[in-house]
């Protein structure tokens, strides 16, 4: 990918863009979205599988390291 090359990011920063999920990019950019599965791929078997857009098992981006 573009922003692995040398000089794009410094690795803090190509760290924590490692770690954003799909399902925080739906969280993030989608109207009243509470609520979501991590793997957004995958059907999920039941209600349990959603979590919280506010769940830290979907974490968001941390723009401090920019």
């Amino acid at each position: 990918f573009y922003y692995e090359n040398p000089g794009v990011f410094e690795p803090s920063q190509l760290t924590e863009i490692k770690q954003i999920s799909l399902a925080r990019v739906i969280c993030d950019n989608s109207d009243n979205i509470e609520h979501i599965q991590p793997d957004v791929f995958r059907l999920a078997k039941s209600n349990k599988e959603y979590l919280d857009c506010e769940s830290p098992r979907i974490p968001r981006l941390n723009l401090r390291l920019w």
